[in-house]
């Protein structure tokens, strides 16, 4: 933490860290991504996700959407 530059808020309040979900209960299945170009725009950095299996984008056909229990 003391190793953090004085404009980052360690708690991300200011939109320093992101998440993106990959895997969890909802999912089918895992989306696999590998880390592409970084780059620094307007002071901030971005990574490119890029799947890895061109079947992660297609439509699961008849996906029954009552079946994802609702979060408690």
């Amino acid at each position: 933490m003391e190793d953090l530059p004085d404009n980052i808020d360690p708690c991300g309040e200011n939109g320093e860290f992101h998440s993106f979900m990959f895997d969890g209960p909802v999912f089918q299945r895992q989306v696999n991504v590998e880390v592409g170009q970084i780059f620094e725009r307007d002071t901030q950095f971005y990574a490119d996700l890029l799947l890895t299996d061109e079947n992660d984008c297609l439509p699961t056909p008849n996906l029954n959407y009552q079946q994802i229990p609702p979060v408690k």
